[in-house]
């Protein structure tokens, strides 16, 4: 029996999938990417990573895939990178949309205590 985790990035088609799975590997995790569509009991990881991609999740609301059906019944943690991340934050009762500023490359962030925790952003090429 192996100590090693072994953790499968769930491929959106996001530009850093390879580069995540090509730093877990150097830190030791067993991984691999697997397609979206890969059904729940095809998957013996110990946590998921669901990767970015070019969907936005404020046009095609909650479509990646078998994504929701990973966050209802994969036992395992989870966690989500860009669009992956925001199909978190809605499916469990958030909110995610486009920004007005893109938000690439070096960005200011302030954050912001009062009512709550958020993050204020704004990309630096464009201020």
């Amino acid at each position: 029996m192996s100590n090693t985790l072994k953790i499968y990035i769930v491929d959106n088609g996001g530009q850093w999938t390879h580069r995540i799975w090509c730093v877990l590997r150097e830190l030791g995790c067993d991984t691999k990417i697997i397609p979206n569509d890969t059904p729940l009991e095809k998957i013996d990881a110990d946590g998921l990573i669901l990767s970015g991609g070019a969907a936005r999740i404020a046009w095609e609301s909650l479509k990646l895939g078998l994504c929701t059906d990973y966050l209802t019944s994969f036992p395992g943690p989870i966690l989500g990178v860009c669009v992956g991340h925001q199909l978190m934050a809605v499916f469990y009762g958030g909110k995610a949309g486009e920004s007005k500023i893109p938000e690439y490359g070096l960005s200011k962030i302030r954050i912001i205590e009062e009512g709550g925790w958020g993050v204020n952003s704004g990309n630096l090429f464009t201020q």
